[in-house]
């Protein structure tokens, strides 16, 4: 129900019709994570959400406030939404400021309306992807390099022994049969000898660079 209107033909209003007028050249626009996660939806920043928020319908009728003071219509809901914060502070004698009149008159305003409000739709932010793509190559990039500069550290670590091995050779007296001062060419890394332990020194430490 609602006031009887005075200033018209039409014998009252209910605050959905004086509101409806108001609200309904409301464009959708991007919502903020506080208004996306009001509709009971997840949010992705990844994600741009577009829709009419309760908070966006407000607006206009803000606007319109100036032209409406004096309106017995409006005057009608304002004075409501006075009572109404009168009744649920339980005191009688209570009386709330004009500016928590006016939060509950839009809140009212807001809520007799439900149909203008639109559900966020989402599609990808282009800006947010390339961010995170630009992030994802950098990366990428690192572990590349990381990877390069340990298989290079252990390429020069076995190459290395082997130049040890070649001077060792050529100044430990030649290479016989097995018996004197010879070595075999098949044991030339005796296992569990210090030439051995060398090599594992160095292509551990190449690995770990």
């Amino acid at each position: 129900m609602g006031p009887w209107k005075r200033i018209s033909p039409l014998t009252y209003q209910t605050l959905h019709d004086f509101v409806a007028p108001i609200v309904d050249d409301t464009d959708p626009g991007e919502l903020s994570k506080e208004e996306v996660l009001a509709f009971g939806m997840p949010y992705d920043a990844r994600r741009r959400y577009i829709g009419v928020s309760e908070n966006m319908l407000k607006n206009p009728i803000i606007n319109n406030i100036p032209g409406l003071v004096g309106n017995p219509i409006y005057d009608f809901y304002y004075d409501q939404a006075r009572k109404d914060l009168v009744r649920e502070s339980g005191n009688p004698n209570y009386s709330p400021s004009e500016e928590d009149v006016m939060n509950r008159f839009l809140y009212n305003a807001v809520k007799s309306v439900p149909e203008y409000l639109k559900r966020p739709t989402s599609k990808a932010d282009e800006f947010a992807l390339q961010a995170q793509k630009t992030r994802d190559d950098a990366y990428l990039e690192h572990v590349r390099g990381a990877e390069n500069r340990k298989t290079h550290a252990a390429n020069a670590a076995v190459d290395a022994y082997y130049d040890s091995l070649s001077v060792s050779s050529s100044t430990g007296g030649g290479s016989g049969s097995g018996s004197g001062n010879g070595q075999n060419s098949n044991d030339i890394i005796p296992q569990g000898s210090a030439d051995e332990q060398q090599f594992s020194r160095m292509f551990k430490a190449g690995q770990n660079f």
